[in-house]
């Protein structure tokens, strides 16, 4: 056997092997019952510690001073990783086709083409300040990310310890990577704390944020033999037990994903580092029976293969099943089956294979063969969402002339009901303009965008302020406008209401932004002497710097002031109740449900809208109230399908086919409201 097969084959330390154990248990608990260990997100860093310090020490034995040593560096990375990340992969498309709704297979081919490349990371980020995605499905390989970021890093880093290993430098060989390490871990950290503080997705998936983490691992490869031959027993074992302190309090204590990593980071980061300093592996007593249990290490032995498996199970079975106990133990015995299966096959016989060791071409073909299964995997499955989108288009466009189409129905009782006019994968898609025009203002709500529709140089204005729930209304405000010839500005935040008090982002820096960009829209409103201000709001965000017993009241003062100031400007105010809020994503929930299954109680859908309450209060003022509740709701419930029609392309916005059917009653509501200030 070659030198490089044997090497595929060295025994993994068992205290390492332990601590990924650790690790992924916790990251299972916190996918399973968040509550129970709320901070369990906490084993991923567990992870980036044990690879940079896995890898560089690989890498300081075998310096990668040349092409070949670098290639056969990458070859093992491929061997190791991606026949089984491949076949998670895969297997996830399958088990999307069989139980997750068609709506989501556009979302999961982009998310398994970037986990393909490893930049899932990158997408999620990408994502984020998307708003088109804002309330899209969890992906069941957004998990993935993680593999991203140290796949990231397993290409950069050997080029940087080439640098510091080259022959120039050789003697002082380990002190220049040192040096390197530390420099890269100061930064990256730096970073890590100063975006955190900012808040945002970037924070906390971006690479630069994280490579910290394995920078600490690196940091105890260079000089991790030092340190346990000075150390006594007694120091080993407080470093091993102390460091497991550290991350079971950090899994118990830590919750809110907004502050981190940053420097809340440091405490499992170190805890890890911690019992590897320990060397466990050579302690006596209580700590090897904890790490020596045959449990554990069969755990640790297949962590990688139960990280890949896990969330895939846990969102598929989610989507077709109650999340109680039964949900939960078909989700471990599926991943302790599939992760042993994946441990014997797909990682186990390609890294020991001595065709695939002792060949870099071999190696380099399975690299393209691996891709090429997860980039068709996801062609499959953005192909038949394709196809499902044209055959619901298709459908809405010969549906298009029934009178009785969408909110008509609900208006006519002698309508009835239409037979489904369209498909949950077409409604899924089908948003308002807005989201194509990119009119938001989302975080971190520095932008000031305003969208422009109808005619241009009109006489008569009108201004649309509010999140999300306002955007929704552009479809019937444009039509309107186009009829009478006149003109829409919209004034549109993700998240942020129009209220002139700061909401709770969790970060000062999101509060701050938020306020800026509302004070800026009322004050543009105001001189810009719209003839109607329409106001839409989603109340959800809290107010920061009140109690929750308050928040209702100090949400309705907050928006009697902000009608007020246009009031005082002479401006009409039309404020439009929120719409019904479904219990779950609606195009989701008709793919796989019943539409009856996929009501909701009326009293659950519209709860109190403080908006409504303010504009309310303005008795005899040019303040009027649009509720279309009884458009989409009885008595008892309210309904995803209304006239043929898909209310919502997810769980809280109208579809711009079913908006538009709301023109009507838009209508009316503007020429009352020009009535009432004339």
């Amino acid at each position: 056997m070659s030198r490089n097969s044997a090497d595929e084959r060295e025994a993994p330390r068992r205290d390492i092997q332990a601590l990924r154990a650790l690790a992924v248990i916790m990251v299972v608990i916190f996918h399973l019952w968040p509550s129970a260990l709320p901070g369990g997100y906490v084993g991923v860093d567990v992870f980036l510690v044990i690879s940079g310090f896995l890898i560089t020490r690989h890498l300081l034995d075998k310096p990668p001073n040349s092409r070949g040593a670098l290639a056969d560096f990458w070859g093992r990375r491929v061997r190791r990783l991606l026949p089984a990340a491949t076949g998670a992969l895969v297997g996830t498309a399958v088990l999307a086709l069989l139980l997750i709704p068609s709506t989501t297979y556009a979302a999961l081919a982009r998310a398994t083409t970037a986990s393909a490349f490893a930049i899932e990371n990158w997408n999620l980020i990408a994502l984020s300040s998307d708003y088109l995605a804002a309330d899209d499905n969890p992906s069941p390989v957004q998990h993935f990310w993680t593999l991203g970021v140290e796949e990231q890093f397993y290409l950069v880093w050997p080029l940087i310890m080439a640098l510091c290993m080259a022959p120039l430098i050789a003697r002082r060989s380990r002190s220049a990577v040192g040096i390197a390490v530390v420099v890269i871990v100061g930064v990256s950290l730096a970073a890590s704390i100063l975006l955190t503080g900012r808040g945002g997705a970037f924070a906390y998936f971006a690479t630069v944020t994280r490579v910290w983490e394995l920078g600490i691992g690196a940091v105890l490869a260079v000089w991790h033999a030092r340190l346990v031959a000075r150390g006594p027993l007694w120091g080993r074992r407080v470093l091993w037990w102390g460091g497991a302190a550290a991350i079971v309090f950090a899994g118990f204590a830590f919750g809110d994903l907004s502050a981190f990593p940053g420097y809340r980071a440091l405490l499992p980061v170190l805890g890890a580092a911690a019992m590897i300093a320990a060397l466990g592996d050579g302690l006596r007593g209580a700590g090897e029976r904890v790490y020596g249990n045959g449990a554990v290490q069969w755990t640790g032995d297949r962590s990688y293969s139960i990280y890949l498996w896990h969330w895939p199970l846990i969102v598929a079975l989610g989507a077709v099943m109650t999340t109680d106990w039964r949900f939960a133990g078909l989700v471990l015995v599926g991943t302790a089956a599939l992760a042993a299966a994946s441990k014997r096959w797909l990682e186990d016989v390609p890294r020991r294979s001595p065709r695939l060791v002792g060949s870099r071409r071999l190696t380099a073909g399975l690299l393209v063969a691996c891709t090429a299964l997860s980039l068709g995997a996801a062609g499959g499955l953005w192909a038949i969402q394709r196809a499902e989108r044209a055959h619901g288009e298709h459908m809405l466009t010969a549906a298009a002339n029934d009178p009785c189409l969408g909110a008509a129905s609900a208006r006519d009782v002698a309508c009835g009901e239409l037979d489904l006019a369209t498909t949950p994968v077409q409604a899924s898609q089908d948003k308002p303009q807005v989201y194509a025009d990119d009119c938001w203002n989302s975080r971190p709500f520095t932008s000031r965008t305003v969208c422009t529709y109808g005619e241009t140089g009109a006489g008569f204005t009108v201004a649309l302020l509010g999140n999300s729930h306002a955007g929704q209304w552009q479809p019937p405000l444009a039509a309107v406008a186009g009829d009478k010839d006149w003109r829409l500005d919209t004034y549109l935040a993700s998240e942020c209401y129009s209220v002139d008090i700061p909401l709770n982002f969790g970060s000062a820096r999101l509060n701050e932004n938020c306020l800026d960009l509302q004070q800026w829209a009322a004050d543009e409103i105001v001189d810009g002497g719209y003839d109607v201000v329409v106001i839409a709001n989603r109340t959800f965000q809290p107010l920061a710097g009140v109690a929750k017993a308050d928040q209702y009241e100090a949400q309705v003062e907050a928006y009697s002031r902000v009608i007020q100031r246009f009031v005082s400007a002479g401006e009409e105010v039309l404020v439009i109740r929120d719409t019904p809020y479904p219990k779950e994503d609606i195009p989701a929930c008709l793919a796989s449900k019943m539409a009856r299954d996929c009501s909701t109680p009326r009293g659950q859908a519209l709860p109190p809208d403080p908006l409504v309450a303010a504009a309310e209060s303005f008795a005899g003022a040019a303040v009027s109230v649009l509720d279309v509740s009884d458009l989409l709701c009885g008595v008892e419930r309210c309904e995803p399908v209304v006239g043929g029609l898909i209310t919502n392309f997810d769980q809280g916005h109208f579809t711009s086919a079913f908006a538009t059917t709301l023109a009507p009653e838009v209508s009316r509501a503007l020429e009352a409201a020009v009535a009432l200030g004339s």
